[in-house]
């Protein structure tokens, strides 16, 4: 079972994250760290997990369904908010590869974390990744 931080999830969270905090919780090794939306530079994404034979991985939750979606592509996508209001907002993909590059870059500034010499001189120790879990779009 995974160390979740916080412990348990907020009661305002969303159905799919409350689902995927649950699953990440009781299928990932012990040695893991999952994140619920951790404030980060002023940025809070929906889940950083990290592992030993990971690394550190963003992931954002969407709960939207097919007909949620009216357009879309790499940069923004045209949806129906909860209001019933059609809205545009960030691509999900974008906005985790965002994140990403956003906590890599704070964890940069740590020496101990980079590579000092070679190929990979300035870069990261571990790998990093990021992706979009939605929870309902084929249900």
């Amino acid at each position: 079972m995974a160390v979740t931080v916080p412990e348990s999830i907020r009661t305002t969270a969303t159905a799919g994250e409350r689902l995927l905090f649950r699953t990440l919780k009781t299928y990932l090794p012990d040695d893991y760290i999952v994140y619920y939306e951790p404030e980060i530079r002023g940025k809070r994404p929906d889940f950083v997990i990290i592992g030993p034979d990971l690394g550190m991985i963003v992931l954002e939750v969407k709960d939207y369904t097919k007909s949620t979606l009216l357009q879309i592509n790499h940069d923004e996508w045209h949806i129906i908010s909860k209001n019933g209001e059609q809205a545009v907002v960030k691509s999900p993909l974008k906005q985790a590869k965002d994140y990403m590059y956003h906590i890599s870059d704070v964890l940069k500034k740590d020496l101990n974390l980079i590579q000092t010499d070679g190929k990979y001189k300035f870069s990261l120790k571990f790998p990093c990744g990021y992706g979009v879990v939605f929870t309902r779009l084929f249900s």
